[in-house]
């Protein structure tokens, strides 16, 4: 998924439309897991963070507003995803260390960001 954050710095009023918020919407296809669930939350100044309704219009005041947008369905048995591949994304900031082993079976080595055959190959062959 991807994450948006806004500082409010003045009162604002805006609509909020959450079709993936609280339920999963994209499936996987052909052993892909399934998107995230997304969420939009608020914290105003000096208060703490709060879920917005799924749909409403809302008046927010100065504030940090926080999406969090779940992605999309994956395609395909993610532990026959080419480990080249996955480390591009570790790379690329898009899938964690901790996804790569466990979302993958993919070791990737936290100082050089390369991948560990040895290890890949037995996290893969253990699944």
């Amino acid at each position: 998924g991807v994450i948006y954050e806004a500082d409010l710095l003045a009162p604002v009023s805006c609509s909020t439309r959450g079709e993936s918020c609280r339920t999963v919407t994209s499936f996987g296809l052909l052993g892909g897991k399934p998107g995230a669930i997304s969420r939009v939350s608020f914290a105003p100044v000096g208060g703490g963070e709060a879920e917005l309704p799924q749909y409403a219009n809302v008046d927010l005041q100065p504030g940090r507003l926080l999406i969090e947008a779940g992605g999309g369905g994956g395609f395909g048995d993610p532990f026959e995803r080419p480990a080249e591949e996955v480390l591009r994304d570790v790379r690329d900031g898009v899938v964690s260390l901790v996804a790569a082993r466990g979302d993958y079976g993919v070791a990737v080595r936290p100082g050089t960001l390369e991948v560990d055959a040895q290890e890949t190959g037995r996290l893969r062959k253990r699944r």
